[in-house]
């Protein structure tokens, strides 16, 4: 059985650069990570309290564990936004960005009244490591 939608013209418009902006997103955050020197800062996952923290503690302390999960977070958000932004596999694309944000979101939720879910800007946690 085929089900197709039909959408209206800015129904698709709207689609398409919502499209464009998380997959921005995505490619800019996997190249800044890509090209921070020092590779990513892991810190900010030793606090973290909520359910796949034992998942984060044992990912920090193992370091090829580390390198792996670090190489495919930074290239995956890369493939990800190139893959949005580019409309190639975007189905594919799609489904793995909201696992990846999904995996963030269970380590760090942003639910107001957690006191471990204090939100920490990049700056921030970058400078406490000096």
């Amino acid at each position: 059985m085929n089900y197709t939608m039909k959408f209206t013209k800015l129904q698709l418009t709207t689609l398409v650069v919502l499209r464009i902006l998380i997959g921005w997103h995505c490619l800019y955050e996997g190249i800044s990570k890509l090209i921070t020197p020092g590779g990513v800062q892991w810190d900010f996952y030793l606090n973290q309290k909520w359910i796949l923290s034992g998942v984060s503690g044992w990912i920090i302390a193992h370091s090829s564990v580390l390198h792996a999960v670090d190489f495919l977070n930074v290239w995956g958000l890369i493939a990800i936004g190139l893959g949005l932004i580019l409309g190639l596999f975007s189905k594919p694309a799609a489904i793995a960005g909201t696992v990846l944000l999904l995996v963030y979101y269970l380590c760090n939720p942003p639910l107001v009244g957690l006191e471990y879910s204090v939100p920490l800007e990049a700056v921030t946690w970058l400078s406490a490591r000096r």
